[in-house]
C-alpha cells in the first residue's frame, strides 16, 4: 500500500527524459551539439514555471532578485559591454535553474522506470571503455571523460538500491575515468570509496572527523604538490595562468567592494566571448593562454578555474555563494544514511573540482551535477509527504 501512495506522474517523466539528455550530453563529448545543454536549460526552466510556480518558494525568488540585482549593477558599472553581463547571467542561471527545477519537482520513479534509467547509466558507461583509445577525440580534453564518468557513476548509484552490486557496478562506471590522469578525479574517487564503504554515520564536526579530513587533505596535497604549487605557490613567478586568476580575483574582490566587478567580467566564458577590460588593467592579457587571440583555441586559459570567479560578485556574493550551499548542507542532514552519503559526495565533488575547473559550475556538466544534487536533496520532501499520505490513511 505504501508504494502506491506516491505515484509517478507525467511530469516526473519529463524531468528524467531531461535528465538522462544531460548525461548523454556530457558522454558523447564533443559529438554533442554545441547548443544541447542550453536548450535543456531553457526546456527546464520552462516546465518549471509552466508545471510548478516556483515563485511560491521564498528562495527561488531571492535567487532570482539577486541575479537581476547583479545585472543592474553590472549595467551601472559599466566594467564589460552589456552583453557580456547577459551572457554571463544566463551561464549563472544554468546550474541553479537545472538544481531548482528538479529540486521542487521531488521526482517519483516507479519500478519499471528506475530499472530504464539504471540500464541507460550503465550503457553510457559501457560508452566510456569503448572510447578510451580515442579519448581525445571524444572529449577534446580528458577531464571531460574524468567529469563524465564520475557523474553517470553517482548517478546510477543515487538511483539503485545501494546494495553491493550497485556499489561495483558504479565502480565499474568509474575505473575508465582513470585513464583521464586528473588528480581531481583520483581524489574524488578515493573520497566516494571512502564514503560509501567505511562510513557508518553522519558526519559531526568533532576532533575525530577534523582531524580526518585534515590528514586526508595533506595526504592529497602531498600527492599533488606540484600542481598545488603551481596554482598557490611559485605559479605566479612562472607565468601560470590559474595563479593569475587567483591572484587578481582576490585584488578585484577587496577593490570592487562589495558587490564585486560585476557580471561577465573575470573568468567566465563571457570574458572569452567579450574580452574583459580587467584582463588589460591587471596584465593578465600577457599571461600564456589568457590573450585576446588565444580565445577559442586549445590553449585558452581565459575561463579555466571557478572560484576566482567570484570576484564578479564581490564579499556580498562569496557570502551568498556559501549560504545556498550551507542551506544544502542541512537538507541533506536530514535525509536517510544512504542519500545523505550521496549528498556529501556530491558537495565535494562540486568543490574540489571548482578549484580548478569552471565546467562543474558554468560548462555542459552544471545540468548534469545540479539536476543531481536536486534529486538527492528533494527526497527529504518526498520523505516528508510519504509520512502525511501514511497518517492520513491510517486516519481514515
Amino acid at each position: 500500500m505504501v508504494r502506491n501512495l506516491l505515484v509517478e506522474r507525467k511530469t516526473d517523466k519529463i524531468l528524467v527524459f531531461l535528465f538522462a539528455l544531460s548525461l548523454l550530453c556530457i558522454t558523447i563529448g564533443k559529438s554533442a551539439p554545441s547548443w544541447l545543454d542550453e536548450a535543456i536549460a531553457v526546456s527546464l526552466f520552462l516546465f518549471m514555471f509552466l508545471a510548478y510556480k516556483p515563485f511560491r518558494h521564498k528562495e527561488f525568488k531571492v535567487f532570482v532578485l539577486i541575479m537581476l540585482g547583479y545585472l543592474l549593477y553590472s549595467f551601472i558599472l559599466g566594467v564589460n559591454v552589456p552583453q557580456a553581463a547577459i551572457f554571463d547571467l544566463m551561464q549563472f542561471m544554468k546550474p541553479f535553474i537545472s538544481f531548482y527545477a528538479i529540486y521542487y519537482a521531488s521526482v517519483r520513479m516507479s519500478g519499471k522506470t528506475l530499472k530504464k534509467f539504471s540500464l541507460f547509466c550503465i550503457i553510457l558507461g559501457m560508452f566510456f571503455y569503448l572510447s578510451l583509445p580515442y579519448i581525445a577525440y571524444v572529449y577534446g580534453n580528458s577531464a571531460g571523460l574524468a567529469n563524465a564518468s564520475l557523474l553517470v557513476s553517482f548517478t546510477y548509484y543515487a538511483f539503485s538500491r545501494h546494495d553491493k552490486r550497485a556499489k561495483v557496478i558504479a565502480l565499474l562506471i568509474l575505473f575508465p575515468g582513470f585513464f583521464a590522469l586528473k588528480a581531481k578525479f583520483v581524489a574524488t574517487f578515493v573520497f566516494f570509496v571512502y564514503i560509501i564503504f567505511f562510513l557508518k554515520e553522519k558526519i559531526k564536526f568533532n576532533i575525530k572527523y577534523i582531524c580526518l579530513i585534515s590528514l586526508l587533505v595533506c595526504v592529497a596535497i602531498y600527492f599533488n604538490f606540484e600542481k598545488f604549487s603551481a596554482y598557490f605557490i611559485t605559479g605566479f613567478e612562472d607565468g601560470m595562468a590559474r595563479a593569475y586568476l587567483y591572484y587578481y580575483g582576490f585584488v578585484i574582490l577587496f577593490t570592487y567592494i562589495p558587490f564585486g566587478s560585476g557580471l561577465g567580467t573575470f573568468g567566465t566564458e563571457a570574458t572569452r566571448q567579450y574580452y574583459s577590460p580587467l584582463y588589460y588593467k591587471y596584465g593578465i592579457n600577457e599571461v600564456w593562454g589568457c590573450a585576446p587571440e588565444d580565445a577559442g583555441t586549445a590553449f585558452s586559459f581565459i575561463a579555466d578555474t571557478f572560484f576566482p570567479v567570484l570576484a564578479e560578485f564581490g564579499i556580498c556574493g562569496v557570502i551568498l555563494f556559501f549560504v545556498f550551499w550551507k542551506r544544502r548542507y542541512k537538507t541533506i542532514c536530514l535525509l536517510q544514511m544512504n542519500m545523505y552519503k550521496m549528498g556529501i559526495i556530491m558537495i565535494f565533488f562540486v568543490m574540489i573540482h571548482s578549484v580548478a575547473d569552471s565546467g562543474i559550475m558554468l560548462g555542459p556538466s552544471s545540468i548534469s551535477t545540479f539536476m543531481l544534487l536536486g534529486y538527492i536533496c528533494s527526497q527529504w520532501r518526498l520523505e516528508n509527504e510519504l509520512k502525511k499520505r501514511i497518517l492520513k490513511t491510517h486516519s481514515c
